[in-house]
Parts: C-alpha cells; sequence; structure tokens
C-alpha cells in the first residue's frame, strides 16, 4: 500500500513543476515506510530533468535512509 499527496505547480511558462511529495508512506513486505521530511522536487519539463532535494526516510521497524545531497536525473 502507498499513500501520499502531492502539491505543487506549474510555472507561468509551464515549464517548470515544482513540488512536495508529503506525506509518504509506503507498506511493503520488507517494512512501513514513512518520510520525516517532505520530498520537494522541481521538473524541467522541457529538458526532461528533475531535481529532488534532500529527504529523511524512515522504517518503522528500525532503521532509516537519508539523502543528504540533492539528487538529479534526466
Amino acid at each position: 500500500r502507498l499513500g501520499q499527496t502531492l502539491k505543487g505547480g506549474l510555472d507561468k511558462a509551464r515549464e517548470h513543476y515544482r513540488g512536495a511529495l508529503a506525506p509518504l508512506t509506503a507498506n511493503t513486505d520488507f517494512g512501513d515506510f514513512n518520510f520525516y521530511t517532505p520530498a520537494r522536487f522541481d521538473a524541467n519539463l522541457a529538458k526532461g530533468s528533475v531535481v529532488v532535494q534532500p529527504f529523511w526516510r524512515r522504517r518503522e521497524q528500525g532503521g532509516q535512509i537519508c539523502v543528504a545531497e540533492p539528487l538529479s536525473a534526466g
């Protein structure tokens, strides 16, 4: 099961979408995961790229994943 809310919007030129996924929860066979902080991102639609800002994810059964630097893909 996956639960999330997408908040954000397009800029006036309709070339960038800035937003955040929060809260994000995932219940899997490997455990239940939750975000400590929203996953904020900036998608450049014209270039087909995205930058995701640092975020922290917690596993309810113990452990966490931290992304300390921005992630870029495209």
